[in-house]
């Protein structure tokens, strides 16, 4: 069993400590244990100083640097890790974020134990030394376990964290991170959920989502409403036609849902909400009757029930009430 570690690195020296850290204590283990742990550091054309900080530290614990000439953000780095890895399976992590202890053994072990296409697993985010647990799917089971691919591809989360791919898999169906700032990582997650014969979940947070100044989730110069429109036509394309239903409810929650939500912080105009209710109906014309609409959660219902009644006030009151109890909540995301 091998597997590859694939680090996206853009100006990210002040991390490198953690990073060493977090990687040193995961590797050593399981070399006693026989498994290979393969470290794929994507240096995203980072400042020069930045790169020899990052070189020196790469070669200090034999971690593969890869170097792009030119920045190509988040999915483009990870998508030159994934043609530089060799392992069995693919793993993600940021530069600014860890690993639990133990996290990649009890991967590998899981893996072994399932073989399967896709692994999902549960994580924490640490929003100023808080955590808040989260599982990837809203209804996990209670061990390790293969779980239905439908019901993956309709409500797993999007982000990169709390995923594993096999490697032979992603490339024989050509997958990738998306080309976009946002929602990058939801074009990989979806996209394989729909190709994957076989998905797993083990119901345990191993990994550790950092939420500080810079972080991009806290970032909202790149954020707007076209980005989720982008990202969704780079999952329709590559899933040509298959599980339409699932592929509809990816659409309802990223698309329109992720729209409804951004109405109050991107100061939407009643004129541009218009425009988006029209552009929904003509995308899925019956959207609304999505079965999977029925068992997601009363705030997504509240959401799309609003959307579906073109209802400008009622979606930018709601998103402002959010945005309020967020910051009450000293939650940035």
């Amino acid at each position: 069993m091998r597997l590859s570690v694939i680090v996206p690195f853009y100006n990210s020296a002040e991390f490198l400590p953690r990073l060493e850290k977090t990687l040193c204590s995961q590797t050593v283990p399981r070399e006693e244990a026989g498994t290979k742990v393969e470290v794929i550091i994507v240096d995203d054309a980072s400042r020069s100083e930045d790169q020899a900080l990052l070189a020196k530290v790469s070669a200090r614990n034999n971690w593969q640097l890869v170097t792009l000439a030119e920045n190509l953000g988040p999915g483009g780095a990870r998508n030159a890790g994934i043609s530089a890895a060799s392992g069995n399976y693919l793993v993600f992590l940021d530069s600014d974020d860890e690993f639990a202890p133990g996290a990649l053994e009890k991967l590998a072990d899981a893996v072994t134990k399932k073989p399967c296409d896709v692994l999902l697993f549960d994580f924490s985010i640490i929003d100023e030394g808080k955590a808040h647990d989260y599982t990837v799917l809203p209804e996990p089971p209670a061990q390790l376990d293969y779980v239905s691919t439908d019901y993956a591809l309709a409500f797993a989360r999007g982000g990169t964290c709390g995923k594993v791919y096999r490697r032979d898999f992603v490339r024989e169906h050509n997958l990738g991170f998306g080309t976009g700032v946002r929602h990058e990582d939801t074009v990989l997650t979806k996209t394989a959920l729909a190709w994957a014969d076989k998905v797993a979940y083990l119901p345990e947070s191993l990994y550790r989502y950092q939420i500080h100044a810079g972080s991009l989730v806290t970032d909202d110069s790149n954020s707007s409403l076209e980005a989720s429109f982008q990202a969704f036509e780079q999952i329709r394309k590559l899933t040509t036609g298959r599980h339409p239903q699932e592929i509809e409810y990816v659409y309802i929650v990223e698309v329109i849902i992720s729209c409804a939500m951004k109405f109050y912080p991107l100061k939407v105009t009643r004129s541009q909400a218009r425009k988006l209710f029209l552009r929904f109906a003509v995308d899925y014309p019956s959207w609304a009757k999505n079965p999977y609409l029925k068992q997601s959660g009363i705030r997504y219902r509240l959401y799309a029930a609003l959307a579906k009644r073109h209802s400008f006030l009622g979606l930018l009151t709601l998103s402002y009430a959010e945005t309020v109890i967020r910051k009450i909540l000293g939650r940035g995301h």
